[in-house]
């Protein structure tokens, strides 16, 4: 027969065991949430490390935007070469003829979308023009809206416009070519900053800035031999996105890329010319998901193990005292 001391001595070590597995059970959890807590917090970090006074971050913030003249003509419609004629005719917001020396020009246009349509929609346009200092917000959610919406347009430059805080896209190309892009600021756009479709031969360069769009910073689909340097694409969910678009020339050593959850993706696509680029620091979004799923299962496969011990001791501790011969 085993002393009764020996049996309460044996359970008080055991209940300490049991706590000791329960803290080890809790501190497996603490490591867990904090791997992926960590992982989260490595690409959303560096979001509040830039603060200028045309930018507020963050979905309470108010919307603060640099105000680009005093025209604020709501939406602009323009059809092809007769509305143009029209507008520069009556319209202080636009000026010129539409040849190379004497293009027409937007300027100086604060527009609010509303969250419907696009600011500035341009189509079946091969004339040359300029839109130019417009600040265009809470243009819609819809595939092709965006602050300045370009479909089937050639021989455009679109310079210096504060296209933020859209519902979709900053600015959108579609089935366009030879468009020159240059210093706009697409800032906080929920789908992506520059999209291009079935679009060719476009130039993005000198210091266009976008950051913290909800999707990709870049967009190009189905679109080719486009030149995209100079530019900085930061905090994104990706800085560049390529589905489908071959012979685009990306130099990375020309564009910044910084705190984007991925900076650079393709897929299905051929000879497109990346080079190197300024890179600091960008988290692949396959690394956070990787590190998160290892910490779940990790404290769901030691949690189960640690309490299947657990269980097992308790019924041999039953089991002893069960067998423990009764005094006369």
């Amino acid at each position: 027969m085993r002393p009764q001391n020996t049996i309460s001595y044996v359970r008080i070590l055991n209940g300490i065991e049991i706590k000791f597995k329960m803290k080890k059970i809790k501190v497996l959890f603490i490591l867990g949430m904090v791997c992926g807590v960590f992982a989260i917090t490595t690409i959303n970090i560096s979001k509040n490390a830039s603060k200028k006074s045309d930018l507020v971050y963050g979905e309470t913030c108010p919307i603060i935007l640099k105000k680009a003249g005093y025209y604020t003509p709501g939406k602009i419609y323009i059809n092809g070469i007769t509305t143009w004629a029209s507008a520069s005719i009556n319209f202080d917001w636009c000026s010129g003829v539409g040849t190379l020396s004497d293009p027409y020009i937007i300027e100086d246009c604060v527009i609010d979308g509303g969250n419907s349509g696009s600011c500035i929609f341009i189509e079946n346009s091969d004339v040359s023009f300029i839109i130019r200092n417009c600040t265009l917000f809470n243009s819609g959610n819809e595939s092709l809206n965006a602050g300045i919406l370009l479909n089937n347009v050639s021989n455009s430059k679109l310079l210096d416009n504060n296209c933020s805080f859209n519902l979709n896209s900053g600015i959108y190309l579609n089935n366009s070519r030879y468009n020159t892009l240059s210093g706009n600021t697409i800032n906080n756009n929920s789908n992506n900053g520059f999209a291009l479709s079935e679009t060719y031969l476009e130039l993005l360069n000198n210091s266009d800035t976008v950051r913290f769009s909800q999707y990709s910073g870049i967009y190009l689909e189905k679109s080719n031999h486009n030149n995209i340097t100079g530019n900085s694409i930061n905090y994104n969910f990706i800085g560049v996105l390529l589905n489908e678009s071959n012979y685009n020339v990306i130099k990375i050593a020309e564009n910044d890329f910084i705190g984007n959850r991925g900076a650079l993706f393709q897929y299905n696509c051929v000879g497109n010319d990346l080079g190197y680029n300024n890179s600091t620091p960008n988290t692949p979004i396959e690394v956070v998901i990787t590190i998160i799923i290892i910490s779940i299962v990790i404290i769901i496969v030691v949690g189960v193990i640690l309490q299947k011990r657990q269980k097992n001791r308790t019924i041999g501790i039953d089991q002893r005292e069960n067998k423990k011969p009764t005094n006369p």
